[in-house]
């Protein structure tokens, strides 16, 4: 597949286009943008009842005033249950998923130049794309771009499309320049900036950077009439008029101000590299150039407009090396660029010519060895020539298309990770807050309604979970009653045990190689301990597989009566467990009992529950496999193993092969029964096991007094979670607990975590 076809394929992949109809990345962002905003609404909703809740207290009047008298605690908890960290989240994570939307919604793949000014950034893009100094400029020892550039690859008549910056923007952008210099004046309008008194300014005593400000400041404020008419309008260019918008000056060296009104041009061009595909190059104004902001909008191209950047350095011809400012501009890129692996996406070129190359080879070499010991780190580092249009195509762009085409899903991938580490705590401060609100309900609600029976009603006459225990208890009291599952499995491993004999042209081999002749006694005792390890990797796996099996399946039907009979399927949980009840109970016990509690002990002897046959089972086994003996005796104790040299030495190759595979055959029966004679205590053992579990639950929640207490209390505190619709039947006859339900229930369908995650 060409590189241009693979690039197609993640832009496909992406936007959801073709084969990926529908489940693009891009799908998804739209799909957790639609959940965020109906999370935002939800929290909005909550935090305008918490107001008017909170106006009642305040005033002391009111149906949620009278709430404290059942309630000390109330105007506590309902204090601390703001929302308004979260929606600030919610707000911040729509901000992520529009950047992430439109990245992945891009039809081209997006590379960017960086660097300080005057390393050649304009000059390759000039070779990558073929334009010329009329469009892209590029100069040697000056500042020439003036405003950021993107070039599309497009077969087309070359044109621009000029964006210029909004009134409120360019507004910002030069009271910027005034705070810098510490000056009163506030830019009310665009009208105003021409009235903006430079020589006042200028008669202070300013440091040599304010100096810089006032330079620029000076720019928009004298040449105000030349761009001020472009604010707020997009038009579209031919190939000669482009280089107006984008250089601080023209090619016969007239200085152009219409740049200070440009916040982007967009140039479509046929690229010279027609393999290039799908991708846009992005020109960034170079950093040093005095003009205030230059590196947050470098960030901010990186971060939203670009899939990777091509990071300059023009070694000076005469004396040069690794300077501070290359140092502090790395370490600017990997602190702003936190959570993303550069050396996916960053790709460091030493731009190299005739007269530098010695410079050059010495800054390459000390580039490399800081990538070797991992004080930077980058896809690539190259010494490439930018004004050699072969050397740029064949050596950089053909390497980097390359990598990016088998880099960037996995850099998509991890964008998305980093943005769900801040969906998730979206997920955990939401849960947070539902659980704050869930105490508004407390014992002291609790007991003004009808009494405070409800509870006791509930409790008592619609939790089954006692007599579930006792019927699944019943399931299991035949102290007698075999396994089958564990009996299965042992047959079934004793009924191909044949297939792990050594066939007899294996023993022929073994008792001569073509070179030299083994005696068979050796032959029969390594084939012998060969087929005795192969028995109890056998056994080994019914040991891993089987046993764990029935372990984890009483585990589950355990679980599964405090899941179901016992209610508590309805108590939210912040952590997630995908359908598995022994991670839902673990998770549970975590977040829903105390450490050293009752209940805690409680749900962890169960989770911590081993059916302790594995050992034994082990046992059975090797004292089975006696009958494989190591050596090979004419006096045995069984007096069936007879040297087999002693009969079979006359024999052919062939004819001892088959009787050494015939003796090791005749064990088998041997092996297997005296394995089934020992294992009849083993198989009674589970049923026993699993009895002995549920009675021990059972006895502890249900039978000691200390355990029913908390049990009771466990059920108390989470009873609105898990009786929900009977609590929201009664509160129509209680204005106090209608309207407060109306609060506390605000969240309850945002409690499942899969959905805040991409």
């Amino acid at each position: 597949m060409s590189i241009s076809a693979k690039i197609d394929e993640i832009i496909a992949r992406r936007k959801g286009t073709g084969i990926w109809a529908g489940q693009g990345m891009v799908d998804k962002v739209r799909e957790k943008k639609a959940f965020y905003q109906s999370l935002l609404e939800a929290l909005t909703n909550y935090q305008t009842k918490r107001a008017v809740v909170m106006k009642n207290i305040q005033e002391k009047s009111g149906v949620y005033y009278s709430l404290t008298a059942n309630d000390p605690n109330f105007e506590d908890n309902i204090t601390e249950a703001s929302a308004e960290d979260v929606i600030s989240k919610v707000h911040e994570a729509l901000r992520e998923l529009d950047s992430l939307e439109k990245r992945f919604d891009r039809d081209t793949v997006n590379i960017s130049a960086v660097g300080r000014a005057g390393q050649g950034k304009s000059r390759l893009l000039q070779s990558i794309t073929g334009v010329d100094n009329a469009i892209i400029p590029a100069a040697d020892g000056s500042d020439c771009t003036g405003a950021k550039s993107v070039v599309c690859n497009e077969k087309c008549d070359t044109y621009a499309v000029i964006k210029f910056y909004k009134d409120a923007e360019l507004i910002a952008i030069v009271q910027k320049y005034l705070d810098k210099l510490h000056c009163d004046f506030h830019v009310g309008s665009v009208d105003s900036i021409k009235t903006i008194s430079l020589d006042a300014i200028r008669s202070r005593d300013l440091s040599s950077s304010e100096d810089s400000c006032l330079d620029w400041l000076t720019k928009y404020v004298k040449n105000w009439s030349s761009y001020v008419s472009n604010l707020g309008k997009e038009i579209k260019v031919g190939k000669d008029e482009i280089r107006k918008y984008v250089a601080q000056y023209l090619e016969d060296g007239t200085k152009v101000f219409d740049y200070l009104s440009v916040k982007e041009v967009e140039i479509h061009t046929p690229f010279v590299y027609e393999e290039a595909g799908k991708i846009m190059l992005v020109d960034t104004v170079g950093l040093g150039d005095t003009a205030i902001g230059l590196e947050d909008k470098m960030v901010d191209t990186l971060i939203n407009d670009s899939d990777a950047a091509i990071l300059l350095r023009r070694p000076d011809s005469k004396r040069d090396g690794i300077r501070s400012e290359d140092n502090a501009l790395y370490d600017m890129l990997r602190s702003k660029m936190v959570g993303r692996d550069l050396s996916s996406w960053l790709f460091y070129v030493i731009n190299t010519y005739k007269d530098n190359k010695a410079n050059s080879d010495n800054i390459y070499e000390k580039l490399v060895a800081k990538r070797a010991n991992g004080s930077i780190q980058a896809a690539f580092i190259k010494q490439i020539d930018c004004a050699g249009k072969e050397d740029v195509e064949q050596n950089l762009i053909v390497p980097v298309l390359q990598t990016l085409s088998e880099n960037l899903l996995s850099i998509d991938s991890g964008l998305m990770s980093l943005a769900n580490k801040k969906l998730e705590d979206i997920f955990t401060e939401v849960f947070k807050l539902n659980s704050k609100l869930g105490k508004l309900v407390n014992n002291g609600l609790l007991q003004s309604i009808e009494g405070g029976d409800l509870f006791d009603r509930l409790f008592e006459d619609e939790l089954t979970l006692g007599s579930s225990l006792r019927d699944l208890n019943r399931r299991y009291i035949d102290r007698n009653k075999r396994n089958e599952e564990l009996e299965s499995a042992i047959k079934a491993v004793l009924k191909d045990i044949r297939t792990l004999l050594p066939t007899e042209d294996i023993l022929e081999h073994a008792l001569f190689d073509g070179k030299k002749t083994e005696h068979p006694d050796v032959v029969y005792n390594n084939y012998a301990d060969e087929f005795r390890s192969k028995i109890r990797d056998k056994f080994d796996s019914v040991c891993d597989n089987i046993i764990i099996q029935l372990q984890d399946s009483i585990l589950n039907e355990v679980i599964s009566e405090f899941y179901e009979s016992g209610l508590m399927r309805n108590i939210p949980l912040m952590s997630t467990s995908n359908g598995n009840k022994i991670e839902w109970f673990k998770c549970l016990t975590e977040e829903k009992t105390v450490e050293g509690s009752y209940m805690r002990e409680s749900f962890d002897e169960i989770l911590n529950y081993r059916l302790h046959i594995e050992g034994l089972m082990k046992f059975k086994v090797h004292c089975a496999l006696d009958c494989l003996q190591e050596k090979v005796v004419e006096d045995s104790p069984e007096g069936k193993l007879p040297r087999l040299s002693h009969e079979i030495q006359d024999m052919t190759i062939p004819d001892k092969a088959k009787v050494i595979h015939q003796t090791l055959a005749g064990l088998i029966p041997q092996f297997a029964q005296a394995l089934i004679g020992s294992v009849d205590e083993l198989l009674i053992i589970p049923n026993n096991s699993f009895n002995a579990l549920i009675r021990k639950v059972r006895d502890r929640l249900f039978y000691q007094k200390e355990g029913e207490r908390r049990l009771k209390e466990f059920y108390r505190a989470n009873c609105v979670a898990i009786w929900h619709d009977e609590f929201a039947q009664i509160s129509q006859h209680n204005e106090a607990s209608n309207t407060l339900s109306d609060i506390t229930t605000c969240l309850k369908d945002y409690t499942n975590k899969s959905a805040y995650l991409l």
